[in-house]
């Protein structure tokens, strides 16, 4: 078992580019790193306050969430990384409901991405970096039968 856990880091330690490698697009990643306020615009309002922060190692980024609509709390985790092997973006959330969504994006530019969402909460969205300070993510998909169209608009606090 620990022979396994020891090649398991080895092979993610050697896929992983570290934020510090300025050719990669994971240098994009430094962008998000910190505490943000968001708010989702819809058919019901959504407030999220949101950390980022790197893992060790540099790799990946890891957010952690709570959100409020309709009076009810949903925390989440995310983890974002660039994968240079298959040259797309990997994105992994988890929320206190259940829920779930992997996506992923082959743009090799983070600002104007355009993601392909699979899981129980997926929808697709694009993001755009609108300042240092202030992003978006177009939202849309279909939810019960319905399509839905969301706008998020996230500010560095």
């Amino acid at each position: 078992m620990r022979k396994a856990l020891c090649v398991l880091a080895f092979s993610l330690a050697s896929i992983s580019p570290a934020l510090a490698d300025t050719d990669s697009p994971a240098t994009q990643l430094r962008y998000l790193i910190g505490s943000w306020d968001c708010v989702t615009n819809g058919a019901t309002p959504i407030t999220e306050a949101m950390t980022v922060e790197a893992l060790p190692g540099g790799a990946w980024l890891h957010g952690t969430g709570t959100s409020q609509a309709n009076g009810q709390s949903l925390t989440d985790e995310s983890y974002l990384e660039w994968d240079a092997r298959t040259s797309r973006w990997i994105l992994i959330q988890i929320y206190s409901n259940g829920t779930y969504a992997v996506s992923t994006s082959t743009s090799p530019t983070l600002s104007g991405s355009t993601w392909t969402a699979y899981g129980a909460s997926a929808p697709g969205a694009t993001l755009s970096e609108n300042s240092a300070t202030q992003y978006t993510l177009e939202q849309s998909g279909i939810e019960g039968g319905r399509k839905i169209t969301l706008d998020e608009v996230c500010t560095r606090q």
